[in-house]
């Protein structure tokens, strides 16, 4: 016998949301200003840089950390290095 679930005074159930992200999870170093590899410490939601060792490390899906902080993509960077290179030799 199949169990059924009682009705809803307000209609049909909603479907459920998953709660998997799409993007994989970044790590921001605020002290080095990139995009760095987190290390957990302990079993909280408190990770440490890879590169300087500091705590202060925020975490999110890549592209939220760049709007967020305002880091420029690696390429970005480098065409820019080379725009102002040009500038300077005459």
């Amino acid at each position: 016998m199949k169990k059924s679930f009682p009705k809803s005074p307000r209609g049909p159930r909603a479907p459920r949301i998953s709660n998997v992200l799409t993007d994989p999870i970044a790590f921001f170093c605020k002290d080095c200003e990139l995009i760095v590899e987190g290390r957990p410490i302990g079993r909280k939601f408190v990770y440490k840089c890879a590169r300087c060792g500091t705590k202060n490390v925020a975490f999110g899906t890549e592209k939220a950390l760049r709007d967020f902080y305002r880091v420029k993509e690696e390429s970005e960077v480098k065409k820019e290095n080379t725009e102002q290179k040009s500038r300077k030799e005459p």
